[in-house]
């Protein structure tokens, strides 16, 4: 009888390895997406799920669906009689990473074709691995800037461990590499009363004084000290 019960048990368990028993009925999408195209989701997914309910391989549906460049996390799971629910988050881009990547929230660099690259991105430049610095760095930048009515528009970090930052109406600061931050909250203090008036005529703004900074205008070819 033990004899029996082994058999009829594995009996069962190669008719459940059939990819014939329980064919997958439906494969269900869920997530909401901006810049991956469900078509796109669904031709990666098909080949890999055409067999039995048991016999797919869930994580190797997940792995290839999340080779995508758009695609940050995905994963699969088994909805009894025939489906199979595929959910999938999309990337997150904040910033600009020179002009080939995109980087999310978490300071991940990820590639998706040009051409799908959302307008109006902050473009970030620095050495490679230091991506999180960058973003942490230009989130600070951005806060000091938004008490003077100013925003950034790119934040670069040079081979000498310089600061460059562009603002977006086209003025270039530079910050040096020592006290960059205490630099930019010198120049917001001063902002308002001394160089607002005049925003348009700005060109670029030398902060690596001790003391102060150096304006060059749009009309000049020298800085004028301030």
């Amino acid at each position: 009888m033990l004899l029996a019960v082994i058999a009829a048990a594995w009996a069962g368990f190669e008719k459940l390895r059939d990819p014939r028993t329980l064919p997958v009925q439906q494969v269900r999408i869920e997530g909401e997406f901006a810049h991956l195209d469900r078509a796109e989701l669904e031709r990666v997914a098909a080949p890999l799920v055409a067999g039995g309910f048991f016999t797919i391989d869930l994580r190797e549906v997940e792995t290839a669906v999340e080779a995508l460049p758009w695609v940050f996390d995905a994963s699969l799971r088994r909805e009894w009689p025939g489906t199979l629910v595929l959910t999938v988050s999309e990337q997150v881009a904040i910033a600009r990473w020179g002009e080939d990547a995109l980087l999310n929230p978490y300071g991940e660099l990820f590639t998706p074709p040009p051409a799908s690259f959302p307008a109006g991105l902050p473009e970030l430049h620095g050495p490679a691995g230091q991506q999180r610095p960058l973003i942490e760095r230009f989130i600070e930048v951005s806060r000091l800037l938004k008490t003077a009515g100013l925003q950034p528009r790119a934040l670069i970090e040079d081979e000498r461990r310089a600061w460059r930052l562009t603002l977006d109406n086209g003025v270039e600061m530079l910050l040096g590499r020592e006290e960059s931050l205490a630099r930019l909250e010198r120049f917001v203090a001063v902002y308002p009363q001394t160089l607002e008036r005049r925003a348009d005529a700005l060109q670029r703004v030398d902060l690596r004084y001790t003391n102060g900074f150096a304006v060059a205008w749009r009309a000049e070819t020298q800085p004028a000290a301030q």
